[in-house]
């Protein structure tokens, strides 16, 4: 059998303090400070510290983790950031794909339901597209995708 914990020895003497009023502390059985004035409750323990002392022996769950690292190499689960960048994104190829089939506004992407279209086309000129950008008024534009040859694909939009 294993030796029972002092916290464990303490509670019934607890129990006893409690009961008829000893004033000795649960834990080391020193005499508790006498009561607040307006508190009815008699203290149990001598100090904060065997308080606490008492509850982490009664509850040993509660200690607190080693805050060392890791000896070994913490596997990555998931992609790593590199290969969510590398990743062809499904808004950024549907630009592409509308781009292909002739010039589109600002509001044709809006459509679409393309909120960042702009962060899109940024993306696509970034691999290599070449994306022409006209004004039509202060909140509109019309984006054109431009061949190798300088040609625009698409028919006129």
């Amino acid at each position: 059998m294993s030796t029972p914990l002092p916290s464990q020895e303490a509670t019934p003497g607890r129990l006893a303090a409690v009961a008829t009023g000893a004033g000795e502390c649960c834990r080391c059985g020193e005499p508790t400070p006498p009561a607040k004035p307006g508190y009815p409750r008699k203290r149990l323990f001598c100090s904060n510290a065997c308080r606490t002392q008492f509850w982490d022996a009664e509850h040993p769950r509660q200690k607190r983790l080693p805050l060392e690292p890791p000896t070994e190499l913490v596997q990555r689960i998931g992609p790593t950031p590199e290969d969510v960048r590398k990743a062809k994104k499904p808004q950024t190829v549907k630009v592409l794909r509308m781009l292909q089939e002739g010039p589109k506004t600002t509001h044709d992407f809006l459509g679409a339901f393309i909120g960042r279209f702009g962060a899109r086309i940024g993306e696509l000129r970034q691999v290599g597209h070449t994306i022409r950008r006209k004004d039509l008024s202060g909140c509109s534009s019309v984006y054109m995708l431009v061949d190798e040859d300088g040609a625009e694909t698409g028919g006129e939009g």
